[in-house]
């Protein structure tokens, strides 16, 4: 996602900003917290295998925060590779936030 644009969760709120404006904000359901939750803890208890490219050429970066029991910062370079519970929590963050375009509130 570009350097501009932060998708994040907290507790139940899922709020979209975008060059520091709000563009999006609505209250997840019970199902899809605790989705992104097990989701989450995955990933904070993953190794992450030692970065091996130099940084992207565009600069492209995706930094993902988990903050709770277990605290993580993860950063991937444009073309990157990293675990699938990675993958799995990027794709799920990314529907609910393509799912908030039409249930705005």
């Amino acid at each position: 996602m570009d350097e501009d644009r932060v998708t994040s969760v907290r507790g139940d709120q899922l709020t979209l900003t975008d060059h520091c404006k709000i563009r999006r904000h609505r209250r997840l359901t019970s199902g899809d917290v605790a989705k992104l939750e097990r989701l989450a803890n995955e990933v904070a208890d993953l190794s992450m295998p030692e970065r091996v490219h130099p940084e992207a050429v565009d600069g492209g970066r995706t930094t993902i925060e988990i903050a709770g029991d277990k605290t993580k910062r993860i950063e991937l370079w444009a073309g990157e590779d990293a675990p699938e519970p990675v993958w799995a929590l990027l794709s799920a963050i990314e529907a609910l936030d393509r799912d908030t375009e039409s249930s705005q509130y």
